[in-house]
């Protein structure tokens, strides 16, 4: 069989068993916790099962640190794709603790291309075994959106795509698109983010700033809207 067939007769198989798959409105969605934001989603948060991009800024932590936020409030094993010679390094066990994510929920997978890493991710997706699957510095059109977006559904896994570059137009089929980047923070906060919902099927956009800190010491890390800025 040649390898375009294999792939058609893999989509057809995709298709037909996302005829019994509950479309993404019908899945739990995950709040995020902040009303403004909640309420600006069609599902009241970001929902299961589903394809979402994380967007942000080359030597920027902010994108990861929401990517990592999401993922520590799900429950389960999460698997973390990654490249071999990715400038990020490996991530950091005390600092996935300390946005609640515990390193024993953690798999991390490291490849060469992103083509390897689109692979992992889709058939990780499609096995149903992770709370989540994150792949990083993945680029990926709406073809592969679109795959991704099926095995997501078929596993009832929440997929994420956290991206370091902008997408200049990039036609995809996640559900929801997310820019983040930090911005000047007060002097309680650890940090403050400026969450921008470029994308979002069925609703409209919104921009978001968030206060990023720890109510008591050992508490994780928490978000809440941020007072408006001072000229």
């Amino acid at each position: 069989m040649s390898t375009l067939r294999a792939r058609q007769l893999v989509v057809l198989r995709d298709r037909i068993r996302r005829l019994d798959q509950p479309r993404a409105e019908e899945l739990p969605a995950l709040p995020l916790g902040i009303t403004a934001i909640d309420e600006a989603l069609p599902w009241g948060g970001l929902p299961g099962g589903s394809l979402h991009e994380i967007v942000g800024r080359p030597g920027d932590a902010a994108a990861t640190g929401f990517a990592t936020w999401l993922l520590a409030r799900l429950k389960g094993q999460v698997l973390w794709c990654r490249g071999d010679g990715s400038e990020t390094g490996i991530p950091y066990a005390p600092a996935l603790a300390q946005a609640g994510l515990s390193p024993e929920r953690l798999i991390v997978v490291e490849t060469g291309k992103p083509a390897a890493r689109l692979w992992a991710m889709e058939e990780a997706l499609r096995a149903g075994a992770f709370s989540a699957v994150l792949a990083e510095d993945t680029p990926a059109d709406l073809t592969a959106t679109r795959r991704l977006q099926l095995a997501a559904e078929t596993g009832r896994t929440t997929a994420l795509l956290l991206l370091s570059q902008p997408l200049l137009g990039r036609v995809s089929a996640a559900l929801t698109r997310w820019q983040v980047t930090s911005v000047p923070a007060e002097t309680n906060e650890t940090a403050r983010w400026q969450l921008a919902l470029a994308r979002c099927r069925n609703g409209a956009g919104d921009t978001w700033h968030v206060s990023v800190g720890h109510v008591t010491q050992d508490e994780t890390l928490s978000l809440r809207l941020a007072a408006t800025l001072a000229d």
